[in-house]
C-alpha cells in the first residue's frame, strides 16, 4: 500500500514525543532489555573516523516520515492503535 492508498488522516498531523511516564499504557512499548546497563556513545567514531551526521535532525526526520509513507506496510493490525488514548495523552499536554 503506497501513500495514495492510505486514508487521508494518516498522512496529516504532527509528530509529538512524550516521555514514557506520560504515555498511556496502551502506547508503552519496552523494546529494550534493561536488566543490563547499556551505554551508547558515538564519540569514538566521531573522533577516529571524523564522523558527523550528513543531515540536520529535522530534515532526517522528515525524510524518514516520507519513506515510511511511501513504504506503508502491506498489513496493519488496527488493534495496535488506540486513538482515544493518544488523544487523551495529547490533551493532557495542554492542561
Amino acid at each position: 500500500m503506497g501513500e495514495r492508498d492510505c486514508p487521508r488522516h494518516w498522512l496529516e498531523g504532527e509528530v509529538v514525543a512524550l516521555p514514557s511516564a506520560q504515555l498511556p499504557v496502551s502506547l508503552r512499548r519496552d523494546v529494550f532489555d534493561f536488566s543490563q546497563q547499556t551505554s551508547v556513545d558515538s564519540s569514538r567514531i566521531r573522533k577516529e573516523l571524523n564522523y558527523s551526521e550528513t543531515l540536520p535532525f529535522d530534515e532526517a526526520l522528515q525524510r524518514t516520515i516520507e519513506w515510511e509513507r511511501a513504504n506503508f506496510p502491506a498489513k496493519v493490525d488496527p488493534e495496535t492503535f488506540n486513538y482515544a488514548d493518544e488523544d487523551a495523552a495529547l490533551a493532557a499536554l495542554t492542561r
